[in-house]
C-alpha cells in the first residue's frame, strides 16, 4: 500500500506498507531538487517499524531503473505485461512491496 508524503514542498516520498511485511516499511524518496519519478534517481529505503532503523537501502533511477530491478528480481516487466506504461506510484509500490518482502526474508533468515 502507498501513500505520498511531502516531505517539504515539491519533494514527495512514498511511504509503502506490505501486509506480508508488518514489521517493516519502505520510504522512497528522491535527491534535492529532483522529484520525477520517470526520470531521476531514488532511494528505497526499508526500515523496522519498532526500531525506526535503516535495514536496506536501494537506489534505482525512474522508471528505468525500476523496471530493470523489476525484471532481475521477479522475472517480468509490469510495462510489457499490461501492454502499456504501468502508473508510476503502481510501479513504486511493486517494487517496494517486493523488496519489503525480500528484507524480511533476508531478516528472518538470519
Amino acid at each position: 500500500m502507498i501513500e505520498l508524503c511531502q516531505a517539504q514542498i515539491g519533494q514527495p516520498v512514498y511511504h509503502v506498507k506490505e501486509p506480508d511485511a508488518p514489521d517493516l516499511y519502505a520510504l522512497v524518496s528522491f535527491n534535492s531538487g529532483q522529484a520525477d519519478p520517470e526520470l531521476d534517481a531514488m532511494t528505497v529505503m526499508v526500515a523496522s517499524e519498532q526500531e525506526y532503523e535503516e535495514v536496506s537501502k536501494t537506489i534505482l533511477t525512474g522508471r528505468a531503473g525500476l523496471l530493470a530491478w523489476y525484471v532481475e528480481n521477479v522475472g517480468y516487466s509490469p510495462d510489457e505485461d499490461i501492454g502499456g506504461l504501468t502508473p508510476i506510484d503502481e510501479l513504486i509500490d511493486r517494487v517496494a512491496s517486493h523488496l519489503l518482502l525480500r528484507t524480511r526474508e533476508t531478516v528472518a533468515a538470519s
